[in-house]
């Protein structure tokens, strides 16, 4: 079933796997939210890209890719987010 422009999944936050997923990137917000130290892009997939899509589908971690867009340094995001980066 294709996804129609404007109806595009959104995420939960009062879901358990929304609310893991918000948690899990608020430590960034302080950091990255006034853009000064650059912006990034974050690919969620795997078994919480299907929960996005479903909100049926449970997952014990969340899969990510982490791009950087200019100034962003990657491994100061990893290490941000700690030892479950």
């Amino acid at each position: 079933m294709p996804i129609e422009p404007g109806d595009y999944p959104i995420i939960e936050p009062d879901t358990a796997l929304g609310l893991a997923l918000v948690e899990f990137f608020d430590v960034l917000e302080p950091v990255y939210a006034n853009g000064e130290k650059g912006v990034f892009q974050v690919i969620v997939f795997g078994g919480y890209a299907v929960h996005i899509h479903s909100q049926v589908r449970g997952s014990a971690d969340i899969d990510a890719e982490v791009s950087s867009h200019g100034l962003a340094d990657k491994s100061e995001i990893a290490a941000l987010l700690g030892e479950d980066a």
